[in-house]
């Protein structure tokens, strides 16, 4: 009987238009698999273990003051859920064959995996773009998308232990573990000051600012 009940009721059911959620994630792998199999390959995946390793050595350079640079460390953490998804995704379809389409579990965590590498970007696309044209909002639209992929990295760092866990179980290797964590690894930020931030331009815009 109130007007935020049926507010809520109506937020909920967008998330089953054209297919529930769920069913929507096991589609991510899936067509993965069958547009780009050369991608997902064993051998593409051992190949992003590799570049893994290499890449945990590099150093992080000064930032600069290009919009690109701003959000250099968001970037490179994109960039590692890319090689992660390569690895997982190579590595079930090497594990488990066609038997993977059964293995609902672990494609919904790889899928989720996938959605927050796209959505991270998506959201870095968009602040730089505020940021390059002088925006006066590209302050907030940064601080959300830092608190974004710092949330995104804990929601990573849950699905690649699951799925590492059963691809483990099953044969694989360790590396596989220390490449996933390395992977997932992301530098740390004041999120509840940035939160503040955002709360604060939210309240003054009276709005949703961007």
């Amino acid at each position: 009987e109130f007007p935020l009940e049926r507010m809520y009721r109506d937020a909920r059911i967008t998330r089953i238009y054209e297919g529930t959620n769920e069913i929507n994630r096991m589609l991510v792998p899936t067509r993965l698999l069958k547009q780009w199999p050369q991608l997902f390959s064993a051998q593409a995946a051992l190949a992003a273990l590799e570049q893994s390793s290499v890449a945990s050595q590099q150093s992080v350079s000064p930032q600069s003051s290009s919009p690109q640079s701003s959000l250099r460390g968001e970037r490179e953490f994109v960039a590692r859920l890319k090689r992660l998804a390569i690895v997982l995704l190579g590595q079930a379809s090497a594990t488990y064959g066609d038997a993977l389409r059964d293995e609902q579990e672990v494609q919904a965590q790889i899928a989720d995996i996938v959605i927050e590498a796209y959505a991270t970007e998506s959201g870095i696309a968009r602040a730089e773009k505020l940021l390059g044209r002088g925006d006066s909002r590209a302050n907030v639209a940064l601080d959300i998308v830092r608190v974004y992929a710092n949330d995104a990295a804990d929601t990573v760092t849950a699905a690649a232990r699951q799925v590492v866990a059963a691809l483990s179980a099953r044969g694989a290797g360790d590396s596989l573990a220390c490449a996933a964590q390395k992977l997932v690894a992301s530098a740390p930020i004041d999120a509840i000051a940035a939160r503040r931030r955002i709360a604060d331009a939210v309240i003054e815009a009276g709005k949703y600012p961007l």
